[in-house]
């Protein structure tokens, strides 16, 4: 099983996520963390303050409670190449 927690701020980088169609052979289970709620707003910046990000969307990747890999960027992509489609990249790559 594949835990995936999102920090975000923008509710189009969550739906690119849900309507992904990731190539894997385990459940993926998506922990949204909205930045703008004031009820996510607590837990996010503890998410992201732990692997020293600023930037939102924050992407923090665990498999069997281990950490896998983080995914966050202090400044911008280029297009096609942001954090978002870098997960899905990297889960579709994962094949495990």
């Amino acid at each position: 099983m594949i835990d995936l927690y999102i920090v975000y701020d923008n509710t189009n980088n969550l739906n690119r996520l849900y309507e992904s169609d990731f190539d894997v052979h385990e459940q993926i289970f998506i922990h949204a963390y909205n930045i703008n709620k004031k009820s996510d707003r607590s837990a996010g910046f503890k998410l992201k303050s732990s692997w020293g990000a600023k930037e939102n969307p924050f992407i923090y990747l665990e498999k069997d409670g281990k950490p896998l890999k983080c995914f966050y960027s202090e400044s911008s992509y280029e297009y096609g190449n942001d954090v978002i489609n870098q997960v899905i990249k990297y889960l579709n790559d994962e094949k495990n």
